[in-house]
């Protein structure tokens, strides 16, 4: 395949249409235009080309078209066989020509044609049919008509943060953090005489120290050191109560 750009297709359905000798006039643009185009030119069979959309994808690109094909039916009908199987074959043959002209492109989808009738300004009839083209698509940035530019900065880290507050750990997008040890809770109590006392573990954080049910603030009233509770002023045979995590 190659890489081809809008007008590259379009230049193709008109193209077709200049070479069928069956067709007499090529039009493009949605399809409330059709009625314009057919009372300014009643050329007919016309072959009429709508844009539907353009999808992206990571090496291609693919656009779909709508084409009708269509002809005027005498008054009394008695054409309308003919201009059915005339215009359905006109449209069997764009198919055609679509599948097996080039390799610069290809055909994704199987084309379904609709008939339709008394339709537009003239009141023709004929086939339409969606057509989904298939091209490389030039996924390489350096060929765009732009300057350098920044992308904005976004953090879009997360913190892992123990007890004390401080960061143990910093994770980006797809990273993962693996807890090392498996800590538990404890409540002891003690009647303490004297300025220390010592608990069974070693915390790595304690939740509260009570001196005989109130609570009592971390410096301002004690200090931790291993497993050694040293309080600032002397106990004598006070409850004191240590939770902590292990």
């Amino acid at each position: 395949m190659a890489v081809l750009t809008w007008n590259n297709l379009v230049s193709l359905f008109e193209n077709v249409a200049t070479a069928h000798q069956q067709i007499n006039s090529y039009g493009l643009g949605e399809e409330w235009e059709i009625n314009g185009a057919t009372e300014s030119n009643r050329d007919y069979p016309k072959m009429w080309v709508i844009p539907i959309d353009s999808i992206t994808k990571e090496q291609t690109v693919e656009r779909t078209f709508e084409f009708l094909v269509f002809d005027l039916v005498h008054p009394d009908e008695d054409n309308e066989n003919d201009v059915v199987s005339d215009t359905e074959q006109i449209i069997h043959d764009i198919i055609k020509v679509f599948k097996n002209e080039s390799d610069n492109y290809n055909v994704t989808n199987e084309p379904q044609a609709f008939y339709f009738t008394e339709k537009y300004a003239d009141n023709v009839s004929g086939w339409r049919a969606q057509i989904t083209i298939e091209t490389d698509f030039a996924s390489n940035s350096c060929d765009m008509p732009m300057d350098d530019f920044v992308s904005p900065s976004i953090n879009n880290s997360v913190l892992i943060l123990n007890q004390d507050g401080n960061t143990v750990a910093t994770l980006y997008g797809g990273q993962t953090y693996t807890l090392s040890a498996t800590y538990m809770d404890t409540a002891e109590n003690y009647t303490v005489t004297g300025t220390t006392q010592s608990v069974l573990q070693t915390p790595v954080f304690i939740y509260g120290v009570f001196l005989n049910g109130q609570r009592l603030t971390v410096t301002t009233d004690y200090t931790v050191s291993g497993t050694t509770i040293t309080f600032n002023t002397a106990l004598a045979s006070d409850l004191v109560t240590i939770v902590y995590n292990y």
